[in-house]
């Protein structure tokens, strides 16, 4: 018996050595653990993101990799895939990919903004999976690691200012970029300059408010549309109802039924009702159209107004008085000064010479004798 076992003994051994050989060439070929110096740094943090670091039997995130040098990852090959995720966790996925609220809800405790509401990611070393990048965070603790970030999450969402176009862990450039019409409203556009865009979109050096101009993927239709997910999420965007008595303010939002037309009041003819009717910032302010406001003395033209109270235009201007020696015409009779001056003597011929001046001439063959006219003088 003793000459069968050396033999199984000895092959017991070589197995084992040759084990420890082929682990031993492992770690000697090991990539460096960390990004390249060239990398990205986002420090930004999307809203509504728990950013404490939470406890994960599988990323240490002092390390930048997120390794654990007592601790190995799983085996199986994770694929980060955020085209069709929803916001719903009741059914437990935790893996990169699924819908999060927090980073509790992830099997790496990475959860950060994706297309269609938040999702879990995973750490990474050099590459990602397409439509994502290798990117340096600090959101998720001091020291920064390594996370496939989801691109151009915010694209052609409704927006109204650069800001809201800007992703927390994405550090690339995204502006708000208007559409050709005053109706149509305004959307996210995303940065191009060293990354593709998505199908369906196309690199373009757009115009930018502040000037310049930056390269931006945008819609090959020329239009943008909501996906399916964003009605729950209120995004919106102003626009113009134009029509040909004005131009009003109105919004454009992501609905149930996709991007809605630009809803707002329609411009209209001024009418006195305390309202701006045709949107041009000013209340009640009707055409001016003459109107006539006579009395006892003449008649004067003023023109149509709108009241102090709502209801029909009023005829505003002055009412004719009887005429004075003021240089105006005031009984309105397209005559000034005429008949203003009377100096109550039969025998003189009053004039008005300036405002406030009368000058009173003797009429031939008259004279004035004690304040009195006599005639038969030559």
């Amino acid at each position: 018996m003793q000459r069968h076992e050396a033999p199984s003994f000895i092959r017991v051994l070589s197995v084992a050595l040759a084990m420890v050989a082929m682990v031993s060439g492992c770690h000697d070929n090991a990539p460096e653990n960390g990004p390249s110096a060239d990398t990205p740094i986002s420090n930004d943090v999307p809203p509504g993101v728990d950013t404490a670091p939470d406890s994960n039997p599988f990323v240490d995130l002092s390390s930048p990799d997120g390794g654990d040098a007592d601790v190995k990852p799983p085996t199986d090959v994770v694929t980060l895939d955020v085209s069709d995720v929803g916001g719903d966790t009741s059914g437990g996925c935790d893996r990169a990919g699924c819908p999060c609220s927090a980073n509790s809800d992830c099997l790496d405790g990475l959860c950060i903004e994706g297309l269609d509401g938040s999702v879990c990611t995973q750490t990474c070393i050099a590459e990602c999976p397409a439509g994502s990048d290798c990117l340096l965070s600090t959101a998720f603790g001091t020291d920064p690691i390594s996370i496939c970030v989801p691109q151009h999450t915010r694209l052609c969402r409704p927006c109204r200012s650069d800001a809201e176009c800007k992703s927390g862990n994405d550090p690339f450039p995204a502006y708000c970029i208007p559409g050709d019409a005053p109706g149509d409203g305004s959307f996210c556009a995303s940065s191009c300059a060293a990354r593709g865009c998505p199908d369906g979109y196309s690199c373009e050096d757009v115009g930018l408010a502040a000037g310049g101009t930056a390269r931006q993927c945008m819609p090959t239709t020329g239009q943008c549309e909501c996906r399916d997910s964003w009605k729950d999420f209120g995004f919106s965007t102003d626009c113009s109802v134009v029509n040909a008595f004005g131009s009003c303010e109105g919004d454009r939002s992501c609905g149930a039924d996709g991007l809605t037309s630009c809803q707002g009041p329609q411009a209209s003819p001024e009418v006195c009702d305390l309202e701006d009717n045709d949107c041009n910032g000013e209340v009640d302010d009707i055409a001016a159209v003459p109107c006539p406001i006579t009395n006892g003395v003449g008649t004067c033209q003023g023109v149509t107004v709108c009241g102090s109270t709502p209801g029909a235009p009023i005829c505003d201007g002055r009412e004719a008085s009887v005429e004075l020696c003021n240089g105006i015409d005031d009984n309105c009779n397209s005559i000034t000064d005429e008949a203003s001056c009377d100096d109550g003597l039969t025998c003189t011929t009053d004039t008005c010479v300036s405002s406030g001046n009368c000058q009173s001439t003797l009429l031939q063959n008259f004279c004035l004798v004690g304040g009195a006219c006599w005639s038969g003088f030559q």
